[in-house]
């Protein structure tokens, strides 16, 4: 729309010079449709022009963007029409000479907006069409002494264009797609270094903590002999398991981030891989009164057991950590030719709106309020299987 002024300007400076050129040879009924013609497209133009700089166009939404284009397209249509009409008012009084210029005049003319008129071919092709072909069909009935050159002129420009058009519309669209995939990628590049920031300020963090209790102990064993009795023993020993602990993970998360694991996939029983990962949590479900039992038929997967095991590892712990009553259920089901395995538990859940975020780094809810234990988990346990299942 930003385009059309000029167009606009061009087309009736263009306009008017044809019947200026032609003011003498046609009748001044002729002349008088002529510049009315020119008239009321040119005030058409105007008006649409005038109400698109009137409007905010800075962020359109869909709606606008069919508006406008609708309007683009009626624009084309009164345009169109309007030089289809120049054969009815020149050609019967025109030598061959002055119908190959005017032929010639409107081709430049048509071609010029075509790089940027080109990229909407229903716009322009609605422009080309009714002009080539009212100039075909007119050239037909003049005498050119046998020459075909100018009786062909006319539809192979307008097959040209039309090939031109469509071509340019092709090469835009891929522009605005890589524009778009380069800003997508950028953006998700910022967000992933932004994340990785995040990480290593919360992980240095959480690991400071054991490691300086660690020092303390180790320090206060060191200088009170005394002091190194079972107690203080004890506790170094488990700020130092929390620390390794907390190590463990972050090299899982930076192996998995740097695409060093491996999947090495098998046919494996999934009824036997539930059942020992079941088996593992039912002393903790036992000991909170709650059920954990494996349901559904049995069948042999392609999986990575390891990987399937520390995935399942993961999240029935979060559901027996998190149910207070009840139970948990891992359920078996075929769709079609896959597998699908489904942990559900009577716990409290998780909000939904919380669905997302339950997946990022260093991110626990509410646990006490949510039944379980603050001091039983660092928030990566989702952050990781996230990523095995990816």
């Amino acid at each position: 729309m930003a385009e059309v002024g000029s167009r606009m300007i061009g087309s009736v400076i263009m306009a008017t010079l044809i019947g200026a050129m032609f003011f003498s040879v046609v009748p001044l009924s002729s002349s008088v449709a002529w510049f009315s013609g020119i008239v009321f497209v040119g005030v058409n133009s105007w008006v649409i022009i005038r109400r698109y700089r009137a409007n905010d166009v800075s962020a359109p939404d869909l709606g606008a963007v069919r508006l406008w284009h609708a309007l683009n397209l009626y624009l084309s249509v009164i345009w169109g029409i309007f030089w289809a009409l120049t054969p009815f008012f020149f050609f019967p009084d025109a030598s061959p000479i002055e119908i190959l210029s005017l032929l010639l005049i409107v081709v430049v003319m048509s071609s010029m907006p075509s790089i940027t008129m080109g990229c909407y071919p229903d716009i322009y092709i609605t422009f080309l069409t009714p002009v080539f072909f009212s100039f075909s069909w007119h050239l037909l009935s003049v005498d050119f002494g046998g020459e075909a050159l100018p009786l062909i002129i006319a539809p192979l420009t307008w097959v040209m264009l039309v090939i031109f058009s469509i071509l340019i519309h092709k090469t835009h669209m891929e522009s605005i797609i890589l524009r778009l995939e380069y800003r997508n990628a950028q953006k998700q590049a910022d967000e992933r270094t932004n994340a990785k920031t995040r990480f290593i300020a919360v992980a240095s963090h959480d690991l400071r903590q054991p490691v300086q209790a660690a020092r303390l102990y180790a320090e206060a064993m060191l200088s009170d002999g005394k002091s190194s009795a079972f107690g203080t023993t004890e506790k170094l020993t488990q700020s130092l398991a929390l620390a390794s602990q907390l190590l463990d993970r972050l090299l899982d998360i930076s192996k998995l981030d740097a695409g060093f694991l491996d999947v090495n996939r098998s046919p494996i029983s999934l009824h036997r891989v539930l059942n020992e990962v079941a088996a593992v949590h039912s002393v903790q479900a036992s000991q909170k009164g709650l059920y954990l039992k494996v349901q559904g038929e049995s069948y042999w997967v392609s999986a990575d057991s390891s990987i399937l095991v520390q995935i399942l590892d993961n999240i029935i712990s979060n559901a027996v950590r998190y149910t207070e009553r009840g139970g948990v259920t891992i359920n078996v089901e075929r769709l079609n030719d896959d597998i699908a395995v489904s942990i559900e538990d009577s716990g409290v859940g998780i909000p939904k709106e919380k669905h997302s975020v339950v997946f990022e780094e260093f991110v626990q809810l509410d646990s006490v309020s949510r039944g379980g234990d603050d001091s039983t988990g660092m928030g990566l346990g989702l952050s990781i299987v996230r990523r095995l299942c990816e």
